[in-house]
């Protein structure tokens, strides 16, 4: 697996082009990278393909990472099940108004006598209707097939008779008769779009899978810069870790200096029993630093969407110093607001709802437009009852329907649908400065971040400076111990200073990414 190269310009856009298409299983990763790349390749937001991930493979970038939980994580695959739930929907809703719809029916029917011979023998079809969920009234009813039978003369019995004419009971009609009657039949049923109203409903389930594809992708820039933020909260963590060991070391060389100035006589006993609660207390703060890295490491993994056990081993640069920076982004705040206008899914899927409600306007409006279908019926009987009987019939028919009176039905949805119209419009107007508002924060964030990086670095060289200092007038005996841990503490701050205002620019380079539409 070739390693992620990265570079010291500022690169505007964070993708990844390269989704995973193999699933994989959970296990126990392990994240190895050197000291000197780790942060590198965590600060710098590049465009690289990520590579399918398989058990035997370990993260090795933050690219790698993203890409994970672009694979894994649940909130995206909720959201694509949404999306495959949204086109089943519109297929269930507009599936028997685009496409015909055929129906077939078998039955069987034993005869009892005269009334039921003239009924057709098992003849009557089955009725279907094709329903459009939209609330226009496109419900087409095709007839079944209506049965045709045929009279047979008959032979009576004369009053007074010899007792020679049938006498069988039940079926009057003697052995021209077949009392068993089996039935096939099918009808084919098409609505004809006249008005144009499926056209307009199927436009507005194809928006509606657009917006739903829209919120997808917000979801996976969510996921990716939850990623993000918690690969580099992670590297802080451990920045910190750093922070807190160099700190015991302090403490422990100057217990040790306290040691030896007491052996000399130069101090009390006082400053070793001083010395020693110091050391106590940074191994504490030193152990409270791992434990809280270990609890980062599970948010870390939960944001990938592995499990909490998930073991990982990024090694943090040992120094603040060390820590390398991207440039500051030199796009305007301008050109980045026009960017996100164009290129956030919440835009573009405001303006997709913005169409949307215009279309169902006009598919409301057409609530009293009439609807025409037509239907081909055939029927088979293999015994018909009568001898005269056809075997086989058959209709073609067209139905037109046209509401007169709909009780205000269709002024009311459609002025319902003007008023989503409307909101539409406001949510778009919303979103957009929305979005600005987010931009312009997440640029201070960049800039603060980045202003706060200098300022940190000189603090930093200040304080090793006094702290040097300090531990030389103390082992001379110029000044108190006192003035020693003062200084440790300053350097012990701005060293903590330091790493956070790295951090802080990185989560804020990735927020201004997201923000724009970069991700």
């Amino acid at each position: 697996m070739t390693p992620m190269k990265v570079g010291t310009k500022y690169v505007e856009s964070y993708l990844v082009n390269k989704v995973l298409n193999e699933r994989m299983p959970l296990v126990r990763w392990k994240v190895n990278m050197s000291r000197s790349h780790a942060l590198i390749a965590a600060s710098l937001s590049l465009v690289v393909f990520a590579s399918p991930i398989h058990a035997a493979d370990t993260i090795t970038s933050l690219d790698q990472a993203v890409a994970a939980a672009l694979d894994k994580h649940p909130d995206i695959k909720l959201a694509t099940e949404g999306l495959r739930k949204t086109k089943n929907t519109i297929t269930q809703v507009l599936g028997p108004a685009k496409s015909p719809t055929v129906r077939a029916t078998a039955s069987y029917t034993r005869l009892s006598g005269l009334g039921a011979a003239f009924g057709g023998g098992g003849a009557g079809g089955a009725t279907g209707t094709v329903q459009n969920p939209f609330p226009i009234g496109l419900q087409i009813q095709p007839p079944g097939s209506v049965p045709v039978t045929l009279g047979a003369p008959t032979r009576t019995r004369q009053a007074g008779g010899d007792g020679t004419g049938d006498n069988s009971g039940g079926n009057v009609f003697g052995s021209n008769i077949n009392l068993n009657q089996q039935s096939v039949q099918m009808s084919l049923t098409q609505i004809i779009d006249v008005a144009g109203t499926i056209r307009l409903a199927d436009y507005i389930g194809d928006t509606e899978v657009a917006i739903v594809e829209q919120d997808i992708r917000r979801t996976k820039d969510a996921v990716s810069l939850s990623v993000r933020n918690q690969w580099y909260a992670t590297l802080r963590a451990d920045s910190l870790v750093n922070i807190a060991t160099a700190n015991l070391d302090r403490s422990k060389a100057q217990l040790a200096v306290a040691e030896a100035q007491l052996r000399n006589g130069v101090v009390a006993a006082y400053d070793v029993l001083r010395a020693k609660t110091q050391v106590s207390n940074d191994q504490q703060q030193l152990t409270t630093a791992k434990n809280q890295a270990q609890i980062q490491r599970t948010a870390l993994a939960l944001a990938i969407g592995v499990a909490p056990t998930t073991e990982f081993n990024l090694a943090a640069p040992a120094k603040p110093d060390e820590i390398s920076i991207p440039a500051l982004p030199t796009t305007s705040r301008q050109d980045l607001v026009a960017y996100a206008q164009k290129n956030r899914p919440e835009a573009i899927a405001a303006g997709l709802n913005t169409t949307k409600a215009s279309h169902n306007t006009k598919y409301q409006k057409g609530g009293m437009n009439g609807s025409v279908a037509v239907s081909l019926n055939g029927n088979y009987n293999p015994n018909p009852a009568l001898v005269a009987n056809q075997q086989a019939t058959g209709s073609l028919t067209l139905v037109y329907q046209k509401p007169i009176l709909d009780g205000g039905v269709t002024r009311a949805a459609t002025d319902s649908a003007h008023a989503d119209e409307r909101r539409a419009a406001i949510q778009a107007e919303q979103f957009a400065r929305g979005i600005e508002t987010e931009v312009i924060q997440a640029h201070i964030a960049v800039m603060d971040a980045y202003e706060r990086i200098a300022t940190s670095a000189a603090g930093l060289q200040e304080a090793r400076e006094a702290f040097r200092l300090a531990g030389v007038r103390y082992r001379e005996g110029v000044d108190t111990q006192v003035a020693v841990y003062d200084a440790q503490a300053a350097l012990t701050q701005a060293e903590t200073n330091a790493v956070n205002s790295k951090y802080d620019y990185f989560i804020a380079l990735a927020q201004l990414d997201r923000v724009t539409g970069k991700r």
